[in-house]
């Protein structure tokens, strides 16, 4: 199986760190990974491997094209930014429509901490109204491959159905609602970028904070969060660049237009009269200040 070069450079860290600790402790004298360069493996993506954000627009069509059961699947993906995985693994009883939240178990999550995730309200409704269905149930009986029914991580009361073929799956969505797969300068459209799209989106919010960017994606790092996953759109930079050119001009149109003028403080409006002041130091001059007009 071919691997990923950030893949590759994490298992040549992980051999290098372990005899790195084997010298340490005089198992052995020397390093034979010591010619073993990690530039060798780039961490840069490759070319066209980039995700890219969904559109609202695009959004919508997906969820038009898409049957119900991907629907609601794409729907939490894109809303909470829970990975496949962790979708496919959640059970009717991890859904607390009252507190609005999704209970993560320990063996479900990427890092195996478990995480009471909020979504929002009329999501936590309607995955309670499909619930009650069945149907997640039923389709994997119907449509399940054989495979899908040996995989541990399918709960007997599955929440919602995720097949085994996420990115086979969506391609097929993507088609249908006529998106394009990949645009230039941006990246490709997968599964993975609906988590992309709810990571943006929240460290576009000018009322989040980093650690609750963190906390929301379920990240360690702050680099992780910022700089690998989040992303900028062109209608937000250019509303911003406009913005500030705009505030800009308006700033330097204000400072063209302000004068100053020498106001005149008499000594009386400032506790002095001209016998003296409270410190016995007589004045020996008026006293003038600038002030802008």
């Amino acid at each position: 199986m071919k691997r990923a070069s950030k893949t590759l450079r994490s298992y040549a860290s992980a051999l290098k760190a372990f005899i790195a600790w084997n010298i340490g402790k005089g198992y052995l004298d020397t390093d034979p990974l010591r010619r073993l360069s990690l530039s060798k493996y780039s961490a840069a993506p490759k070319a066209g491997s980039e995700r890219r954000r969904i559109t609202q627009k695009e959004l919508s069509a997906l969820l038009e094209a898409a049957p119900e059961h991907r629907r609601l699947m794409y729907e939490v993906a894109v809303r909470t930014g829970l990975r496949a995985r962790e979708i496919r693994m959640l059970r009717v009883s991890d859904l607390n429509v009252a507190k609005s939240v999704l209970m993560l178990r320990p063996e479900t999550t990427k890092s195996r901490k478990p995480c009471v995730h909020p979504i929002p309200r009329d999501l936590a409704e309607r995955l309670a109204a499909y619930a009650e269905t069945g149907e997640a149930l039923k389709i994997y009986k119907r449509f399940g491959s054989r495979k899908d029914r040996k995989r541990r991580d399918v709960p007997s009361d599955p929440l919602l159905y995720v097949s085994s073929h996420t990115g086979r799956d969506i391609n097929v969505d993507i088609e249908a609602a006529k998106i394009p797969k990949f645009k230039p300068g941006e990246g490709k459209l997968d599964y993975h970028a609906l988590r992309v799209t709810f990571i943006s989106q929240v460290c576009e919010n000018p009322n989040v904070t980093i650690k609750e960017a963190m906390t929301l994606a379920r990240h360690s790092d702050p680099r992780l969060t910022l700089q690998t996953y989040a992303r900028t759109s062109h209608a937000r930079l250019s509303e911003i660049v406009g913005q500030s050119s705009q505030d800009f001009l308006t700033r330097g149109q204000e400072e063209d237009n302000s004068e100053t003028e020498e106001v005149e403080i008499p000594l009386a409006s400032r506790g002095l009269n001209g016998g003296g002041n409270a410190s016995g130091i007589q004045p020996t001059e008026e006293i003038a200040f600038i002030l802008p007009g």
